[in-house]
């Protein structure tokens, strides 16, 4: 999902984030990792609607 949102020109980070063992205990493969969306106070509505309809269309 993070290489088809960055497709889109959308910046994810991917990974576990320093979270090895949450994410092994949740049954997450820790090569593919967590997909982490941060926003800031710069980041318009939207940048965020954009991202919305992004996963509405890749997540089943």
């Amino acid at each position: 999902i993070g290489k088809q949102l960055a497709d889109q020109d959308l910046g994810v980070g991917v990974g576990h984030f320093y979270a090895y063992r949450l994410v092994e205990a949740l049954g997450i493969d820790t090569e593919d990792g967590v997909v982490r969306c941060s926003f800031v106070h710069y980041t318009s509505p939207e940048e965020v609607d954009r991202l919305i309809e992004s996963l509405d269309r890749l997540l089943p």
